[in-house]
């Protein structure tokens, strides 16, 4: 499942980097992906990202293409777009639901340092002992080591160690806790996407995840991107707190009787 080499440079050229195209620039960008009903002028195509488990649509590609991307995922797949072709999308694809979800920059890695403490130190209930969060950077072998991971959570990790990194927190008594990926790096920017096992949910572990891979990819110059959907106000107040500004907004669509993931 590879792109053509010179279509794929043709429209990343098309496409700013900016937060908005970064899961459709990504795989462009690394040749594992298709595209189907490319226009060039005006603009207009659908990418295929298999591994995500997604179809992005730029534009107005022909309704039979959209169609035939998402048959081309499969089940669990969900179509990206933009607010001004949300319509259209709708369209093609009936009885399919769409959400927001709002993209965030941060501007300035310093408001991260600041709002993220070098450890957290929770009490565990009941027992007053205090522990400090350990971040390592994960493996295939540590992966597959790891227990408590659900099967589904455990298959997107393993698809985001194929495309960059994978970093987990664990408590000081080893037990995993949480977990921080960049699934779709571009030139410039990576999408931050978390987990945290629910045993260890409002510790403080995340944010510990998130400030490692966020200063691993500062140094090579890639900022990060945070997108949550509207309805994810968790997701969306931690941004704010570790300093994430909104900047944009996508449309996440899924079909009928599923539920969007973002």
């Amino acid at each position: 499942m590879t792109v053509d080499p010179e279509l794929a440079k043709r429209l990343l050229k098309a496409l700013p980097d900016i937060p908005r195209w970064l899961e459709t620039r990504s795989p462009l960008l690394s040749g594992d992906c298709e595209v189907l009903g490319a226009v060039e002028e005006p603009l207009a195509f659908v990418v295929i990202d298999r591994p995500m488990r997604l179809a992005s649509v730029v534009g107005e590609p022909d309704g039979e293409a959209i169609r035939e991307a998402v048959e081309r995922v499969g089940e669990g797949c969900e179509v990206l777009t933009q607010e001004g072709n949300r319509e259209y999308v709708e369209q093609a694809l009936p009885g399919w639901s769409g959400e927001t979800a709002q993209l965030h920059l941060l501007a300035d890695e310093s408001a991260l340092q600041k709002a993220v403490p070098e450890y957290e130190v929770p009490v565990l209930p009941g027992r007053g002992v205090v522990f400090r969060t350990d971040v390592r950077v994960v493996t295939g072998a540590s992966l597959a080591r790891a227990e408590g991971v659900p099967a589904a959570l455990r298959d997107e990790l393993e698809r985001a160690l194929l495309r960059w990194m994978v970093v987990a927190a664990y408590t000081e008594f080893g037990q995993l806790a949480s977990f921080c990926y960049a699934s779709s790096p571009t030139e410039t920017l990576w999408d931050v996407a978390i987990e945290t096992l629910e045993p260890h949910r409002r510790n403080g572990h995340a944010a510990q995840a998130v400030k490692f891979l966020v200063d691993h990819m500062w140094q090579r110059r890639k900022r990060p991107v945070w997108g949550a959907l509207e309805s994810n106000t968790a997701s969306l107040a931690l941004a704010k707190k570790l300093g994430f500004r909104r900047v944009d907004t996508l449309v996440v669509m899924a079909q009928p009787g599923g539920a969007v993931r973002a």
